[in-house]
């Protein structure tokens, strides 16, 4: 275990921080090369942006040293200008500095954001707004990709994601852990 904390809190932690974070066109760039350098794609994913914010957040739950608060912080500041549509559903893509590729979107994405929304929440990353901006998607998951008898249908050639519902699971836990509330326990229960 002193190996794997060393190496989280000394080396990757720092180098997606330091090299990792795009500072220019905001978020995180998709992959570091083997020599330590930022890979520098055309476009951006959420579930990408979603998965930093909640490691760093964790790191910071956890008591790591380091400047982890600021940068799930930093995560979260592009998923919300950048990501975020205006009916409370995450695009899936925008371009390097940010811009929509299309509206286009994923359960997996929303899954992910929603578990990131809640790991910045649980670090005080302005939890009242986090928690609104999760309900407001969530409901539009209910609304608008409820399967006929459980989970929700995914808008492509496999409708039936598990991953994404392993995702949701765990975001619904996340938000059972915060709040309480009886919205989450439902969803997790499902």
């Amino acid at each position: 275990m002193p190996f794997l904390y060393d190496w989280l809190n000394n080396s990757a932690l720092p180098l997606w921080w330091n090299v990792g974070a795009d500072r220019n066109g905001g978020g995180f760039f998709e992959a570091i090369d083997k020599t330590g350098r930022p890979v520098a794609s055309s476009n951006k994913r959420a579930r990408v942006i979603g998965r930093q914010i909640y490691v760093y957040a964790t790191a910071t739950k956890a008591g790591l040293e380091g400047p982890w608060r600021e940068a799930a912080a930093h995560g979260l500041d592009f998923m919300t200008q950048r990501f975020l549509r205006p009916d409370g559903l995450i695009r899936s893509t925008v371009t390097a500095s940010g811009e929509p590729v299309d509206d286009a979107m994923t359960l997996y994405d929303q899954a992910f954001c929603l578990f990131g929304q809640a790991s910045a929440a649980a670090i005080g990353l302005d939890p009242d707004a986090r928690l609104a901006a999760s309900e407001r998607l969530h409901d539009r998951l209910l609304a608008d990709w409820r399967g006929p008898t459980a989970g929700f249908v995914e808008r492509d050639a496999h409708p039936f994601q598990a991953n994404a519902h392993m995702h949701l699971f765990e975001a619904s836990l996340a938000w059972e852990e915060l709040t309480g509330g009886a919205r989450w326990s439902r969803q997790a229960d499902e």
